[in-house]
Formats: structure tokens, sequence, C-alpha cells
């Protein structure tokens, strides 16, 4: 009897962890114009845009998420090399729109993301291979 409790109990877990997956698969691919308003709205959060700023940052961003969409499609070969010239580009074009505060502000907030990216890549790269984490 327990184990036939048990098993039902096994099987419900399963099935319920099943469904919660699938909820993963059914997220929508935002458009360009979604990822470049996002990029646009969190970075005037961060730096107090004006209007004008906005309008000439999303202008950026569109063009560059449009470029990048175009180049993923083509294939893999030189992906990476395209992909940082066009950051430093897009980089390049966003401190011409901003005033010198807010210049000092964008740089902090490339450094901090960068500190971001790398902390959750070796995070990943440890639990990844148990064996090699460091010991305190």
């Amino acid at each position: 009897m327990k184990k036939m409790i048990l098993s039902a109990l096994l099987f419900i877990g399963m099935g319920s962890m099943a469904f919660a997956q699938q909820d993963d698969y059914k997220r929508k691919a935002r458009t360009a114009e979604e990822r470049a308003k996002r990029s646009t709205e969190l970075l005037a959060e961060k730096l107090s845009l004006s209007e004008d700023q906005k309008k000439e940052i999303y202008a950026i961003n569109l063009d560059n998420i449009k470029k990048m969409d175009v180049e993923r499609k083509k294939g893999m070969q030189a992906h990476k090399d395209l992909m940082q010239k066009s950051v430093t580009e897009r980089n390049e074009k966003i401190n011409s729109v901003l005033t010198d505060a807010q210049k000092s502000a964008y740089q902090d907030l490339k450094k901090e993301r960068f500190q971001e990216r790398k902390h959750r890549g070796r995070i990943k790269s440890d639990s990844r291979r148990p064996e090699q984490t460091p010991q305190l």
C-alpha cells in the first residue's frame, strides 16, 4: 500500500514538473522593436535621458539589433567579430548622444554589467565541474 501511494505521488510530481517546463518553451521571441525599446528604457532610467536622447538611442539600438539579427540568420562564421564590432559602434554612437555626466554613468553601467556577466559565467562553469570548485 505504501509503495502504491509513493508511486502515485512520484508520478504526480513528475507530471507537474513536465507541465512547468512547457511554459519555458512557450515564451515568445521579442521583436527587434520590443528589444530596442526595453534597452532604451533601461538606459533612460539609469542615465536620466531627455526625450530627444531617448529617440536617438532607440534608433541606434533598433539599427544595431536588426543588423545582428541579419547576421545571426546568415550563420555563426565570424559572428563573434561582427558582434564585437557592432557593440563598439553602438557604444560610440550612444556616447555621441550623451552628456559628459551621462557618459561617465554609462561607463560605470557597462563595467557593472561586465562584472555581472563575468560572475554568472564563473558560477555556471563551477556548477558543471564540482570537483574543480575552489575550497575556501
